[in-house]
């Protein structure tokens, strides 16, 4: 099972809320409103994982090696929303709960192995763009968790570029299908 390896390198990788993140250092005087608000964005943003987890566990049901590593990363996205409304909540910017079910995106179902082509390239371009945040964002704490955001995403690009490989090994055929679909998700850019 892919998983076991996986888990193994993703628990080494594990960082911890209360230790690795100083809220107490953070300097509010240092952000922007807009700031801010990507701050919110990406927080709310991090809640599409509720719905991919969902149709990930209903579409890949009898692979219990995909789905067992589908449990891990919906834990290691909601430690990314959680890290990002905390922040916020120290900044007196908190998400109202009940904001949080409007919030949830939920994309059109799609093939399996669609499914994993889009997941892998969307984690490939959330650590990228969070990588791209840390290095502009002007307060420390702030940088420091969207560089803690960036390594997580790039493990998760790497993990679902695995079951994709994977998958392409399994129907070979759909291999022109996966690439198609991977030129469309970088010209969308």
């Amino acid at each position: 099972m892919l998983y076991d390896q996986l888990f193994v390198s993703m628990e080494r990788a594990r960082w911890d809320l209360s230790r690795d993140i100083d809220f107490d250092a953070i300097e509010p005087a240092r952000l922007t409103p807009r700031w801010i608000d990507t701050v919110r964005e990406v927080c709310a943003f991090q809640l599409a994982s509720l719905r991919a987890s969902e149709m990930f566990l209903g579409g890949f049901r009898t692979d219990v090696d995909f789905c067992s590593f589908v449990s891990v990363w919906f834990y290691e996205e909601m430690e990314h929303h959680l890290v990002l409304r905390k922040y916020l909540e120290h900044l007196g910017e908190a998400l109202e709960e009940t904001e949080l079910p409007r919030l949830r995106v939920s994309p059109d179902e799609a093939p399996a192995i669609d499914a994993l082509t889009l997941r892998f390239f969307g984690e490939q371009r959330l650590a990228q763009r969070y990588a791209a945040l840390a290095a502009t964002v002007p307060e420390r704490v702030l940088g420091r968790i969207f560089t803690i955001l960036a390594a997580g995403e790039g493990r998760h690009a790497a993990a679902y570029a695995t079951y994709l490989r994977r998958a392409v090994e399994r129907h070979p055929a759909a291999l022109p299908g996966v690439l198609r679909l991977g030129l469309w998700t970088m010209r969308g850019e």
